[in-house]
């Protein structure tokens, strides 16, 4: 991951495996009120105890592919997926199936339903997978995650492959629409809450 910024504590660089407890503590704190976190574990005290659980397995099967990329001290994390490999593939399904169970607990049939719903609208064109970027909150409002978002969008324009991403709220949608990115069409998840699916072209 290029480095675009050189400003103390807030330049992109490649996640290492010493990251983890910083950068998952930052998701889970960026992702507290996420409509889909919410909408797993509508009840605060569960969520409290499973969120990092939670992000712990996202870096876990994240990691491997050597795209997730961090600022300096991890405030803000994004996890990028590239081409043909969007998918979380069977074996590391079943190799984390446990880690899977402990992180849902009883929210795995929501979560299931999401993650399908995503799986089945998702783009068949290969591309990079922007599948998680988050800023911690006492960081927020700094263009943090945005760095790392230009960072990756850098990378996708000098190999000439586009981009796709879920926004999960349409408040964000202007926000990605500034980096280039076009709203294809939003979902919403049976019983579960709306996802706004788009794309980038490279530049």
């Amino acid at each position: 991951m290029a480095e675009i910024n050189r400003e103390p504590g807030k330049s992109a660089r490649r996640a290492t495996v010493g990251d983890e407890p910083t950068a998952v503590r930052t998701l889970a704190r960026a992702f507290w009120s996420d409509p889909f976190l919410v909408h797993f574990y509508p009840d605060e005290a569960v969520r409290a105890r499973r969120i990092n659980l939670f992000f712990q397995l996202l870096w876990k099967v994240s990691m491997p592919l050597g795209h997730v990329a961090v600022t300096e001290r991890c405030e803000a994390v994004a996890l990028w997926r590239p081409p043909n490999r969007w998918q979380i593939e069977r074996l590391t399904i079943f190799a984390n199936l446990l880690a899977m169970l402990e992180a849902y607990g009883s929210a795995t049939g929501r979560v299931i339903r999401c993650l399908s719903a995503m799986e089945n609208h998702h783009p068949r064109q290969p591309h990079w997978y922007l599948g998680t970027v988050g800023t911690d909150p006492g960081h927020q409002g700094h263009g943090l995650a945005g760095r790392l978002i230009r960072s990756g969008l850098e990378r996708c324009d000098a190999a000439g492959e586009p981009a796709y991403l879920e926004a999960a709220a349409e408040s964000l949608v202007p926000f990605y629409s500034a980096m280039g990115f076009k709203l294809l069409s939003e979902v919403t998840v049976r019983g579960g809450p709306t996802f706004y699916r788009m794309w980038r072209e490279p530049a």
